[in-house]
């Protein structure tokens, strides 16, 4: 059984040998330029919990894409407005509070300001998932930042003029 039977996919179709945990869709796609309608989604589903075979009898009984139509299998979908075919969401969802909102409008919600977070505009010095890599790229960073200053002092001590900090600065 697939999931362990929380899927409700029943046994594998090809055999408990083939090692496939995902389940199999059969998906026949057809472009037809006479039609004067758009587009249309015949979903037809097989059933929960069968074993392999139920499932290749049904197959057989279908014997092709019209032998479903025949047999009343196939169900109509369209999506609704907010464009979900298959499991359309449940609206409950929406009665919950907002966590924030962008818009200016009387509904409560759980975070009254937007922001970006911390931000340090050297986020690929200062994030990562390597440690010690972190280590070493902050460590670089402060020493590039140390040799700056003691650049700059150099040319703040020999010339009477001092240049901008701005424009003196190597940006890399």
């Amino acid at each position: 059984m697939l999931s362990k039977g929380r899927a409700k996919e029943g046994q594998n179709i090809f055999g408990s040998g083939s090692g496939s945990m995902t389940g199999i869709a059969i998906s026949i796609l057809v472009k037809n330029s006479d039609r004067e309608s758009l587009g249309e989604i015949n979903y037809c589903d097989i059933g929960s919990d069968l074993t392999r075979d139920e499932k290749l009898d049904k197959l057989k009984a279908w014997v092709d894409v019209d032998g479903v139509g025949r047999l009343g299998d196939w169900l109509s979908i369209k999506p609704n407005a907010d464009g979900d075919w298959l499991g359309q969401r449940d609206y409950e969802f929406s009665k919950n509070i907002l966590i924030a909102s962008k818009k200016n409008n009387s509904e409560p919600v759980l975070f009254e300001i937007l922001s970006s977070g911390v931000v340090s505009g050297r986020d690929s010095w200062v994030y990562g998932y390597s440690k010690s890599a972190l280590g070493d790229r902050t460590k670089e960073m402060i020493d590039f930042y140390n040799s700056e200053i003691d650049r700059y002092q150099e040319h703040i001590s020999s010339t009477s003029h001092p240049k901008d900090a701005q424009e003196f600065v190597r940006n890399l």
